[in-house]
């Protein structure tokens, strides 16, 4: 591949996934309960959420570079790359909430907690994929570091 790929996407997208989906989920859950939740356990529930997101994504982070480090030389299009990478982390995190959640959360007598974590992982994946570039910038020739025999 001719582009210089940045190697620590797949961390930001993660790090930054973990900060967003709680955001999501709290909104599906205030969207569900039609306002009744109150705001001052906020803080709490966003806590307990990126710590609780941050363990639980890792199998997906982890699983998403081994695939990174197979394909990356391997595919000509940097988009390509990037939406095959998105896809993975969607189908992981769809199979790690269910493994974590169980079929119980799925709409069983009216509880739809598995379904709203996994929608809030998967939009927050798919917008911070989207949103953070894969490719390096290309190093100015004025930065760049000058051979001893070059002056």
């Amino acid at each position: 591949m001719k582009n210089k790929i940045n190697e620590f996407y797949l961390f930001k997208v993660w790090a930054m996934t973990v900060v967003i989906a709680p955001v999501f989920s709290f909104m599906l859950l205030e969207f569900e309960l039609k306002g009744q939740m109150e705001g001052s356990g906020l803080i709490g529930f966003m806590i307990i959420c990126i710590l609780g997101g941050g363990l639980y994504t890792i199998p997906t982070l982890l699983f998403c570079y081994l695939i990174f480090f197979i394909i990356k030389e391997r595919i000509i299009s940097l988009l390509r790359l990037k939406a095959i990478l998105i896809l993975i982390a969607e189908i992981s995190l769809i199979i790690t909430n269910y493994l974590v959640w169980g079929p119980s959360k799925y709409y069983m007598n009216g509880d739809f907690s598995g379904i709203e974590s996994t929608i809030a992982y998967c939009l927050a994946v798919l917008i911070v994929g989207i949103l953070f570039k894969i490719e390096l910038p290309p190093i100015p020739k004025n930065l760049s570091p000058k051979k001893p025999w070059e002056h």
